[in-house]
Formats: C-alpha cells, sequence, structure tokens
C-alpha cells in the first residue's frame, strides 16, 4: 500500500508524518495514523490516532507541537476547516482554532513566532489568501493577499525574516 498527500513536520530529531491518502479496495481513504521516525533508533513507530482522517493538508511545528490544517476527506468527499495541533509529550491530538473556511493544498508555516497560513484550494479555485493566527484573540486574521493564487506551495522561512 501506498500513502501519498500526507504532512510532514520536524520535532526534537523526529519526522512526525501525518494522514494521506491510500488506495484500499479500488477506492483512495483518507488516513488517521500518525508516524514518526526516530533519527536516533532509525525506526518508525505509530502514535495517537489523529482526530479526524485527512489527506491534501499542510503541517508545521510550532512551539514544540504538530500543527495540520485543512486538507480533504476522500472519504466523504469533504474540504476541511479543521485544525488540530498534536502535543508529542503527551500523545494527545486536541482540536484548534478553525481555519475561516475549507480548505486544502495549503501551506503552513511559522513566521516571527507566530503560524501563517497560505493559499490553498477551495475545491473549484486556488486561493490567494493569507492567514495569521492571533493567539490573544484565538482567531484567524485576514493579511495582505498573495499576488498570485497558489495551491501545493511549501512555504520556508530562510534568515532576515522571508518567506519563499
Amino acid at each position: 500500500m501506498y500513502v501519498d498527500f500526507h504532512g510532514a513536520s520536524v520535532i526534537d530529531n523526529k519526522i512526525y508524518v501525518t494522514g494521506g491518502r491510500s488506495y484500499e479496495n479500488g477506492t483512495h481513504v483518507s488516513r488517521d495514523k500518525l508516524q514518526v521516525y526516530s533519527i536516533e533508533s532509525n525506526s518508525w513507530n505509530y502514535r495517537a490516532q489523529m482526530t479526524q482522517a485527512r489527506s491534501h493538508h499542510s503541517s508545521v511545528a510550532f512551539k514544540g507541537k504538530i500543527f495540520i490544517a485543512g486538507g480533504y476527506m476522500e472519504q466523504t468527499s469533504t474540504y476541511l476547516d479543521s485544525v488540530d495541533h498534536y502535543d508529542p509529550i503527551t500523545n494527545v491530538w486536541t482540536a484548534f482554532t478553525k481555519l475561516p473556511k475549507p480548505q486544502c493544498y495549503t501551506s503552513l508555516c511559522c513566521f516571527q513566532n507566530k503560524i501563517i497560513c497560505l493559499g490553498g484550494s477551495d475545491g473549484l479555485y486556488m486561493l490567494s489568501d493569507v492567514w495569521e493566527y492571533d493567539e490573544t484573540n484565538k482567531n484567524w486574521k485576514s493579511l495582505k493577499r498573495l499576488s498570485r493564487s497558489r495551491s501545493h506551495a511549501i512555504a520556508h522561512v530562510i534568515p532576515y525574516n522571508s518567506i519563499i
């Protein structure tokens, strides 16, 4: 069995791979699995099951937790607005503030100690939305839109406070 359209993030020399899509019994299925690779032991282990299956989502490590946002549920053909975070110390998934709208193929990144959500697709159109999570008000606030709609993008932060 193969898995594609998963998320991946790194905390403390471990790679956390979330969800994804597999092909089972002639149909695509979104997965609710979390696998962790330990560099030290060169081994993979399953950890706590995600709160819901999802593929085509984004993942980022932020303040010692793994955040996953948006995505697609193959079994119900549903675009997701849910955001969850995983605590590797307690091995627990927790629901987080939902995105402003359902979307997949979005990109999460950490920038200036904040979570930023860029672009994506709502199933009909590519998006140019940029959202910043406001920890004080516990909501996503809109920032200046991307110059062009984008989906399937990956964002990396490099020195000098730039997002590419």
